[in-house]
Order: structure tokens, then sequence, then C-alpha cells
């Protein structure tokens, strides 16, 4: 049980200035001393030289004087000074059971010192006096306070006499109320102990400069003794060892064939059940390729449709009526009579400025309905094939027919993936499982051996994993994307790359073979897993 320990001791003029040199580290640091730590120590209340302790228990002592007969029948003598071997002071000492200290040291200081002024003012108070000095050690073995009281209490009475073993055994429950809320209350009394058995040797009280001293001792013993013990438990073990060895050789064949067995019929199983998923993926993707080729040729047999309804639309409009007007001409005199002759009527035909507006009207609300349904269709190609991965030897010049050409042609496997390949065109359809580093695999790879470039139709993530590749590969100049701001990560990654990579003067001055960029690329690319299995399983 977490306990604490107060323990009081009268101390002379001469032993009191030893206390007040060990509390407050004023002479040399004992070996047992962590100096390092020596700074955390807190000195609450300087302890007074023994002479100021000494006139203040010489002040108290005259100040309860009263005049008189003493027992003998003589007059009592106002005391003028201290004997040197007058008690002047009490030390008092706060310590930790072992499994206390690690709750207490984990408060704060500040917390910690309040902690320990409270006990030592309860004390000081159950014995009339007060605090002299009070100083926290955490540079040794263990956190603990000494403080002191003053020898003599407010009435005059010397401390000495009113420490009895009743008053001491008190002292211990006053000291521990400062700690009860932390569960550490006061240590068993030693009769109690006594009485339930234990050691004698146990129970006795051994000063502070005791143990330091005994300790060291005592802790060498306790090492040969374990140092036995280890001996003996490395010759049991030895001998454990060799049976064991003996057991194993026994049964290694037996059991590396069981070993054997287990590996193949994991893996069977594992391939059993990569072919089962892999199956059921080409029979959905098969049927959802067929679904959206029919969706595709009902999307082109509707645009023929709209065709041959703007034909006929176009065939089916009348041209208005012309106006005719006649145009008056000069009769003309011919022969040698001179006779006059009449021209033959001729006639001009025109439309009017409102019949050509209405008819080019006509025509434009046509050509309107033809880009509407035009762009009608275009956003519902873009709707059924938006999650289709990309890659294409050059920029398409019509990404929607690009994206149709992907729908309705075989599906083959590569790394790992269903995919859908044209002389021109790689796609990816969407499909389950897969990630966007075996989808940027598949398309990087694909378009790597098809064509001296490749331009990319993808989402972000799986454009982030091909600039990694890119970059890796130092092709970020036969690569390009759609989107302007993955074009954009791609430059970028690809000038940060090369300022990480670059090599000092000195080391290209020595360098007898550069290293080339497609070796560094290939190195990278082999990292990825180009088996039917795909990567990652």
């Amino acid at each position: 049980m977490p306990a604490i320990s107060v323990r009081l001791e009268t101390r002379s003029s001469a032993k009191t200035g030893g206390e007040r040199m060990h509390n407050e580290r004023l002479n040399d640091a004992p070996i047992y001393i962590a100096s390092e730590r020596t700074c955390d120590n807190s000195v609450l209340i300087p302890m007074p030289t023994a002479a100021a302790l000494s006139r203040e228990c010489l002040r108290r002592r005259r100040a309860a004087f009263e005049p008189g007969p003493a027992p003998s029948g003589n007059p009592k003598r106002m005391p003028l000074s201290m004997a040197a071997k007058a008690v002047i002071s009490v030390a008092g000492l706060i310590t930790f059971s072992t499994d206390a200290q690690p709750d207490f040291e984990a408060l704060p200081f500040d917390e910690q010192n309040k902690r320990f002024m409270e006990a030592a003012a309860a004390v000081a108070k159950q014995y009339n006096t007060d605090v002299a000095a009070l100083a926290v050690h955490r540079d040794e073995s263990a956190i603990h306070a000494h403080f002191a009281l003053h020898g003599f209490d407010h009435a005059g009475k010397p401390l000495s006499k009113q420490m009895t073993r009743a008053a001491l055994s008190k002292s211990q429950d006053i000291g521990s109320q400062a700690f009860a809320d932390l569960g550490i209350t006061r240590g068993i009394p030693k009769a109690d102990r006594i009485a339930a058995g234990e050691s004698r040797s146990k129970t006795i009280h051994r000063t502070v400069h005791q143990l330091h001293s005994a300790l060291p001792r005592e802790l060498a013993e306790a090492q040969q003794r374990v140092d036995k013990m280890q001996l003996r438990v490395a010759d049991v073990e030895e001998k454990l060892a060799i049976r064991e060895r003996e057991l194993t050789e026994k049964d290694a064949a037996a059991i590396k064939q069981d070993g054997k067995m287990a590996t193949l019929e994991k893996r069977l199983k594992t391939y059993q059940n990569r072919l089962e998923s892999r199956t059921e993926e080409v029979e959905r993707l098969g049927t959802l390729v067929n679904e959206k080729t029919t969706e595709i040729a009902g999307l082109d047999k509707q645009l023929s449709s709209k065709k041959t309804q703007l034909r006929k639309l176009g065939t089916s409009i009348d041209l208005p009526k012309p106006k005719t007007s006649k145009i008056a001409q000069k009769p003309v005199k011919k022969g040698l009579l001179g006779k006059t002759k009449q021209p033959e009527p001729q006639f001009v035909h025109y439309y009017l400025e409102s019949q050509v507006q209405e008819l080019f009207g006509g025509l434009k609300n046509i050509a309107d309905t033809e880009r509407d349904n035009h762009l009608r269709l275009a956003k519902d190609i873009q709707d059924r094939t938006r999650d289709y991965q990309h890659v294409r030897e050059t920029r398409s010049q019509n990404l929607q027919s690009a994206k149709r050409s992907a729908v309705g042609q075989a599906l083959v496997q590569r790394y790992g993936l269903i995919v859908t390949e044209t002389d021109k065109q790689v796609t990816v359809p969407p499909q389950n499982p897969s990630t966007p580093a075996q989808i940027a695999a598949a398309l990087y790879r694909s378009s790597r051996e098809k064509w001296p470039t490749a331009h990319f139709t993808v989402n972000d993530e799986v454009a982030n994993q091909l600039i990694k590749m890119t970059v890796q590969d130092n092709r970020s100049d036969v690569v390009s994307f759609d989107n302007i701001a993955q074009s954009g990560r791609l430059l970028t990654a690809q000038k940060l790359h090369e300022s990480e990579n670059q090599e000092p003067k000195k080391a290209r001055l020595t360098t007898t073979e550069p290293r080339r960029a497609w070796d560094i690329g290939n190195a990278q690319l082999d990292d990825w897993d180009d088996s039917p299995s795909g990567p990652g399983n």
C-alpha cells in the first residue's frame, strides 16, 4: 500500500550546523548525490544558523520565565544562555514507500512543495511551535523533504520532553493528512508489524547516513546471490535446450513436410480465389460493356435520326415567291427608212428584304435545334463515360469520339486489370478491386510500350501516381494531360526532382560514367508488379 513516513529527531547545536549544510547543499556533494539534478531541489524556508536557533530558544525560555521558588527552595534564576548540549532544533524527514514514489513524483514541483509545507506545518502545530526550515531533495535516489522545528515551543517548553512514543506516532498520522487524497497513508505502526510476525531487523529505523553506507554493501551481496541464481538458471536452460533440440530433430522431417503442404494449400486457395474474382470481374465488365455499347448505339441512332430530320427540314422549306418587274426600254430605229421597232419586253425577278429575313430566320431555328441536340448528346456521352481512364498517343481533337471508341472494344487483362486497347488508345473501365497505383501502372506501361509520346485523361488520384512514375523515368517532356492543373503539377515535380538530384561540381568532375536518365527510370519501374495477378496481390 502506498505509504508516507514522518520521522523526528532532536538536534544539538553541533548537529544543527551539519543538518543545515546537508539540507542546503552548502558543503561538497556526497558520492550518492546526482549533481545534475541538484538544480531541481527546492529550499522553501532557509535554515537559520545554529547560533540563531539557540538565541530563539533562549528568547522563548526567558519569555516564559516566572519568578518564584525552585523545588529545592531556592529562588528561580532567569536563564542567561543555552547549554552546549541543549536541544535547539528538531529535525524532521518526510519519505515515501517505493510504490508511492511514482504517483507523487508525477505531480508538478509547486504541488509537491505545497504538500510538504502542509505536512511540516501540521507537525509543528502539534508541538505548539513553527517550522524553522524546509528543503525538498530531488537529487538522491528518491524524493524526500527535510524540515526543522524550533527546539522550544511558544510556551518555552522543550520539544524533547513532548516527543513521547505516542506523540511521535500521532505525528505520523498528522503528517500523512496532506497526502491522503492521493491514496498515500501513514505506514503500519512498528508494534503492529512486529505483532504480525515481521522480522525485527526490518523494523529498526536507520538514519540516512546509515542507509547510504550500508546500501552499497547490501546491494553487492544481493547481486552476488542473483548471479549465482542466474548461473543455475542458465544450466537448467541449457539442459532444456539440448532436450528440445533432440525432440526437434526427430520431428523436423514431419514438420517440414507439414509446412510445405500447408504452404501449397494456402497458395492454391489464394490462386483459386483470384481466379474466381477475376472471372466474376470479367463477366461483370462484359455485361457492363454490352450495356454501354447498347446505350452508345442508341445515342448514335438518335443522332442519325436528328440528322435525317434536319435534312428533311432543309428540303421542306419553301423558298418565297420572287417579285417581278418589267424593265422599261426605248424604241430602236432600224433600216433606211428609219422605222421604229419596239424591243422585246424584259423582266427582273427579286426578293424583298422581309422575305430574305424570314428565310434566314427559319434556317437559324433549324441550326439552333441541331446545335442543342448535339450538345445534349455530347453531355450524355460525357456522363456515361466519366469514370473511364484513357491514354492516347496524342491529344484527341474530339474527346467525345475518343471516349465513345473505348466502348464496345475487346477486353484484355494487363497488369492485374481489365483494359480495352486499340492502336491509338488504351482505356481502363471502372472495376473493383482496383487502386490508383494499379490504374496508373497499366496506362503508363502500356503507353510506353506502344508510342513515343503519351496523353492522359485521368482523375487526380491516378494523375498523382503517373506524375511519380514520369518523374522517376525522366519522361516529363513526352507526357501530357488533358487537365491543365495536372500538367502544372508534373512540371513542378520534374523541376524539384532535378534540383534534388543535381550533383555538386566536384562530384561531376570525378565521375567517369554518368548514370543515364533512362537507366534510373527503368530501375524505378522494376518495382511495379507486372505479373498477371496485378500489383498488391
